[in-house]
């Protein structure tokens, strides 16, 4: 199975599927993620990441996946002059616990990538009574 094939699958989602990203084995050298292992709301969750391109290739484009969320692919970066080194913050919103994927597509078309796990506990007022 290629990246492609199942880019252009019929239902999108499953492109976006854990198994899916699983089953491509991104390399994930140079690709550094911040994100907090815990927190209470998945409203707006603070994230960050650097990638760093090996030798002689350059980012042409950066995703970010969440595909626990109703729309997994967060954030689709195009870049318009490639670079080597590519550093990004934000804020995300996710639906659930799950890992946040970012990966990158290098002017070779290879493909760079990582993810992160985010763990939301809903906080609730529980009476003994």
């Amino acid at each position: 199975m290629t990246w492609a094939s199942v880019l252009f699958a019929q239902n999108k989602n499953e492109a976006y599927s854990e198994l899916a990203l699983k089953s491509f084995k991104f390399n994930p050298e140079g690709v550094e993620l911040d994100l907090p292992s815990l927190v209470e709301t998945g409203n707006s969750i603070p994230f960050r990441f650097a990638i760093k391109a090996p030798s002689r290739q350059k980012i042409q484009r950066v995703d970010i996946v969440a595909p626990e969320n109703p729309n997994p692919l967060l954030m689709r970066l195009k870049m318009t002059s490639q670079t080597e080194y590519f550093r990004f913050a934000t804020r995300i919103r996710l639906a659930t616990s799950q890992d946040v994927w970012v990966i990158a597509t290098l002017d070779n078309g290879q493909k760079i990538g990582k993810s992160i796990p985010a763990v939301i506990t809903l906080s609730a007022c529980f009476d003994a009574s």
